[in-house]
């Protein structure tokens, strides 16, 4: 998940942090990596589709140590199947798949205690999981949105507009969608705090902060594979040495590295999800681009407020909010968490 050698490269200039030190900020949270960590627990019953509550505990546990610490949690879910990331999924499900497979081979031959590591590897997150976990967070009175395509791009929107101070992940692919700040590695204690204003510290921090998006995509991501061989450190060098993505390409096509005939339009193309994904603004109420666009480019994907499916008898709405101001009589209506209403006044 994320950009390979990413979290290294800026491990300089991140800085650990107890969790406590976020009180009364409002940080969203990347709901479904905490949907894919807990499903490794309950693997054994996902596989063999036993109900559960055992995930809505442990989503409960870690839920709570934000709210103990009067953070205000804003949870954010991947919504539907974004063609973009197409071959990224269809890799995924194929090893899914593979460990599937070795599963059953592993129950055939009586070894239960691999086939439940194995159980593991190939969980797959269904609408109808998330939504046992959607109806606790509204049950408690915690704000979720569904975002349109990408959780990424949501939060980092969310972010730009005010709408929450910082982002909680795993996923280093929030840093070169242009989020501000970040908090990795949640272990209940503490976070690691990335700044972007802190990139200009990291050697060769003006060519990073201006190119890091280049860098990223060249070395390979969810939208568009590497160039056999070039990884990370090889990008910043050979960009560093051409400028220009154009200059790359032949580089690389000159160090006899095969090259895709359209990768120039791949590239483009890629870039583009990054900077102009489709998020949802809470405010508006409306879909919009994470960054504005002059003119509309379909491959994103629609812009209609469309409900989330769950299944075929059950959509619901992408946003929960439970915070009501009611203007007349000057109350916020809440969860215990205290709530600043002149700089969080969104409804």
């Amino acid at each position: 998940m994320g950009i390979t050698g990413l979290l290294p490269l800026v491990k300089p200039i991140i800085r650990k942090r107890t969790i406590k030190y976020y009180k009364g900020k409002r940080i969203g949270v990347d709901g479904s990596v905490w949907l894919h960590t807990i499903a490794s627990i309950v693997a054994f019953e996902l596989y063999h589709n036993i109900q559960t509550k055992l995930h809505l505990q442990q989503f409960k546990r870690k839920l709570e140590i934000l709210l103990k610490n009067n953070i205000i949690p804003v949870f954010v879910f991947d919504g539907d199947f974004s063609i973009a990331k197409e071959p990224t999924t269809l890799k995924r499900k194929e090893i899914r798949e593979k460990y599937r497979l070795e599963v059953e081979n592993a129950i055939a031959r009586g070894d239960e205690k691999t086939a439940r590591k194995l159980m593991e590897r190939c969980v797959n997150i269904t609408p109808e999981f998330m939504y046992t976990v959607l109806e606790m967070l509204s049950s408690n009175n915690i704000e979720y949105i569904i975002a349109p395509y990408e959780a990424d791009p949501q939060l980092v929107y969310l972010q730009k507009i005010g709408y929450v101070d910082y982002i909680l992940t795993i996923d280093s692919d929030l840093i070169i969608y242009g989020s501000e700040k970040i908090l990795f590695k949640f272990d209940g204690r503490y976070v690691d705090e990335y700044d972007k204003n802190k990139l200009l510290k990291l050697d060769g921090g003006e060519f990073l902060s201006r190119k890091l998006l280049d860098i990223c995509i060249l070395s390979g991501c969810d939208f568009l594979p590497s160039i056999r061989g070039i990884g990370l450190k090889t990008a910043i060098k050979i960009l560093k040495e051409v400028h220009t993505i154009e200059a790359f390409v032949k580089y690389c096509e000159l160090k006899n590295k095969i090259v895709p005939e359209d990768y120039l339009v791949l590239f483009a193309k890629a870039k583009s999800f990054f900077l102009f994904n489709i998020v949802y603004d809470p405010v508006k109420e409306c879909r919009v681009n994470l960054n504005e666009l002059e003119e509309e480019l379909e491959f994103l994907g629609t812009k209609e407020n469309l409900k989330f499916k769950i299944n075929d008898n059950l959509t619901i709405n992408r946003h929960f909010k439970p915070l009501k101001y009611n203007k007349e009589k000057n109350v916020i209506k809440t969860n215990p968490i205290k709530f600043n209403k002149d700089k969080y006044n969104f409804y």
